[in-house]
């Protein structure tokens, strides 16, 4: 889980530094602010609050996954220094994943690597 979490918080990085993440502390459509019950539907590129969405429960950045993204993205943490369940960690996973496609189409060469190291963990 540990290399996982590593890996979000690279792609993280990455997406703030060339400026294609989404704002993940306001609701997409209508700007509140998101303290508890955000939700990420897979065709949504940004979270939405629970007035502007339907709050289906694996969808929901729920804590700690909310702290530990606010978290990083203020540089008052890392995404080593807190465990995330499963669930949690596959939510982001998927969501950072398709914001990385987006943002740098293509096959990256060193996704293949990354995908064998962490089939393990």
């Amino acid at each position: 889980g540990r290399l996982r979490q590593l890996r979000l918080g690279l792609l993280l990085t990455l997406l703030t530094e060339v400026g294609a993440l989404p704002d993940l502390l306001h609701c997409t459509r209508c700007g509140r602010d998101l303290q508890v019950g955000a939700v990420w539907p897979p065709d949504a590129d940004a979270p939405l609050c629970v007035a502007c969405t339907q709050p289906v429960s694996h969808w929901l950045l729920a804590e700690p996954l909310r702290s530990a993204v606010v978290g990083l993205l203020s540089g008052q943490t890392d995404l080593q220094t807190v465990w995330l369940p499963p669930d949690s960690r596959a939510l982001l996973e998927d969501r950072i994943g398709r914001l990385v496609q987006h943002a740098l189409p293509g096959q990256r060469k060193s996704e293949p690597h990354l995908a064998a190291l962490l089939a393990g963990s």
